[in-house]
């Protein structure tokens, strides 16, 4: 966790490391779900899909919140640093910039043979005990994230079917009523002249008469059937489509969460995804058999690190080894710019994704409790969820 923003450096500015950057938060918004809450089976169903959401929602928020305060912490030592006193600054600097010319001569070696950038091997190096765990992770994430797009994809394109299904059937319920109107206005036009011709010319209108019956009976049958149809086309539609929605949401969800995984472990790697990792991780392995045998400068450097953290435990530093790492922001003051920089837009990210698992969590107690208010028996549904899932 300590590198992932204290590992970049300058070679941040190339087009390709700003590529492996090029990754940004998806804006999701979740539809409003329609559940049939007199339909008990519908109803449990749904409280249960509440539940599940405020819980995963709860641990975003916590893993959000550490998150967070590692990258305060940082930036509180950074604070105490920067306002050492000169003589202790002078020294940093000078124990800094022995620790940096002995790291930059073994990565110019190191970099002879191998492509992998400064912060990708910082940042490996850091991390060395979790990327395993980090490989497998993000390949299963990015797998599964194109199958949640594509769930995306299928369900978005199946409610919008569902909603012009509905448009349909309205428009065919509009032509039913013209229709209506239209025999009712035949019908008295044609018994109109039917009695005219009666009273003018005394004729039979026995069989005009009938025939006018039998097209109003036909034409009233056939509205009162297709009507019917519609009917009964639109409430199936409309239970369809809140279907739709239900799992639309929650497909979102897991969409972003999903998407927040394979963030955190790109920015930490300074990679663009799991097929770049693979391979710098297959770089580093190797370049490592061989960094091994360059233990020349290791003791020299060990004691270099030994005095940066009694210097910089004098200073109340909290988080000292993760300086070994980056020993150039204590001798450029702009590379300390970049280190901050890096932590406020951590600090920035996680804030974004606290707020939305909040708002999610929000949503969702909201919703619990409206259905609680409803009548006793929901009230008794949701305790009995919430007392068989805590």
């Amino acid at each position: 966790m300590i590198g992932k923003w204290f590992r970049r450096k300058k070679e941040i500015k190339t087009p390709e490391s700003e590529d492996s950057q090029a990754i940004n938060e998806p804006e999701i918004k979740l539809e409003p779900e329609k559940v049939d809450l007199t339909n008990t089976e519908s109803r449990l169903s749904y409280i249960t899909h509440l539940y599940d959401e405020i819980r995963d929602a709860k641990q975003q928020c916590e893993d959000a919140k550490f998150e967070y305060g590692q990258a305060t912490s940082y930036l509180k030592d950074i604070q105490l640093i920067d306002n050492a006193e000169p003589e202790e600054r002078k020294v940093l600097r000078e124990i800094a910039q022995g620790i940096h010319d002995l790291n930059k001569e073994r990565n110019r070696i190191q970099k002879q043979k191998y492509k992998i950038t400064d912060g990708q091997r910082q940042a490996l190096d850091t991390h060395e005990d979790r990327i395993d765990g980090d490989l497998q992770r993000i390949k299963e994430s990015e797998d599964y994230l194109i199958k949640v797009k594509n769930d995306l994809r299928q369900l978005t394109s199946e409610k919008n079917m569902l909603l012009n299904d509905e448009n349909e059937i309205i428009q065919k319920q509009g032509l039913l009523r013209v229709l209506t109107k239209s025999v009712a206005i035949i019908s008295i036009a044609m018994l109109a002249l039917i009695i005219t011709v009666y009273y003018c010319f005394k004729v039979d209108i026995v069989y005009p008469f009938l025939g006018l019956i039998a097209f109003i009976f036909i034409s009233l049958v056939f509205i009162v059937l297709e009507s019917r149809k519609n009917r009964i086309d639109m409430a199936m539609t409309q239970q369809k489509c809140n279907r739709a929605i239900t799992l639309l949401n929650r497909v979102k969800i897991k969409y972003v969460n999903t998407f927040h995984v394979i963030e955190a472990i790109v920015n930490r790697y300074s990679v663009r995804n799991g097929m770049e990792l693979d391979f710098v991780y297959s770089q580093y392995r190797k370049a490592k058999a061989e960094w091994n045998r360059q233990q020349e400068s290791t003791k020299v450097l060990a004691k270099y690190n030994q005095v940066l953290v009694h210097e910089l435990q004098k200073l109340g530093v909290k988080d000292r080894e993760i300086w070994f790492y980056q020993a150039e922001a204590l001798v450029d003051d702009r590379e300390m710019v970049e280190v901050r920089h890096r932590l406020n837009t951590q600090r920035q990210s996680m804030r974004q994704r606290l707020d939305y698992n909040a708002d999610v969590m929000e949503k969702c107690l909201n919703e619990m409790e409206k259905i609680r208010e409803k009548n006793q028996q929901y009230r008794e549904d949701v305790e009995n969820i919430l007392k068989e899932k805590l």
